[in-house]
């Protein structure tokens, strides 16, 4: 079950935002917005906290399976998987 006030539902998604940005700018090693925007286009987690993925060529992630959660006494609590569709 996870409170929402908390901001705990969020950890993950902005934990690996954040490592991506950290890893694209050690690599580049420059405040370059044009070479960090490339790098982190050309990016690849593995067995991060959201698992292992990239960017398609649309700039959308790999990433095809999300929690499904209900809001049950104020609170969100989780549902079921929802997986895309290819």
């Amino acid at each position: 079950e996870c409170d929402w006030s908390s901001g705990r539902v969020l950890f993950r998604s902005g934990y690996t935002a954040a490592k991506a940005v950290l890893d694209v700018l050690g690599q580049t090693g420059k405040k370059d917005r044009e070479l960090v925007r490339q790098t982190l286009a050309g990016y690849e987690q593995k067995d991060g906290a959201l698992g292992t993925w990239n960017f398609d060529k649309n700039g959308d992630t790999t990433m095809t399976t999300m929690s499904g959660n209900v809001v049950e006494g104020g609170k969100f609590k989780f549902s079921t998987l929802l997986a895309a569709k290819p």
